[in-house]
């Protein structure tokens, strides 16, 4: 949650993280949340050309219709823009990307665990256990990747 704040917090006031982001997250990397469908509004947002006016679409479209206030989201919204620099916002969407990812990731290998726990030996068993060491590999990769 953490990272998807911190993350709608960079790609709405810089486009260049704008896009970073539009090129490294995937609608099923992220959850049903109001955060989340404000870091796809602004994605999306950024894909049609449209991303100067995704605040404007993100309190339309989502802190308009929600159920359910989301202080974390007008919080982000109401921030006046910072002066970092460019290099510290696109470090932080690394950062951010980086996070989304390996939950992502783990919540895979947490699929696969479960059918797994259920089969008999055997190929599809096999499988499962290739397709687990193959992203818990990538998890390695992202966490060797994070530079603190």
């Amino acid at each position: 949650k953490k990272a998807l704040s911190e993350l709608l917090d960079v790609i709405i006031r810089n486009g260049v993280c704008a896009e970073t982001a539009k090129n490294e997250i995937t609608h099923d990397m992220l959850d049903s949340g109001p955060l989340a469908s404000a870091v796809e509004t602004v994605i999306q947002a950024k894909i049609n050309g449209e991303w100067e006016h995704s605040a404007a679409m993100i309190t339309q479209n989502i802190l308009s219709d929600t159920d359910k206030p989301c202080p974390e989201l007008s919080a982000i919204l109401a921030k006046e823009p910072s002066a970092q620099n460019q290099t510290i916002l696109l470090k932080t969407a690394s950062d951010c990307i980086k996070v989304i990812k390996t939950m992502h990731l783990r919540r895979q290998i947490e699929n696969i665990r479960v059918q797994f726990a259920g089969m008999e030996p055997g190929p599809e068993r096999d499988e499962l256990v290739r397709q687990m060491s193959e992203l818990t590999r990538s998890i390695s990769k992202l966490s060797s990747a994070v530079k603190v």
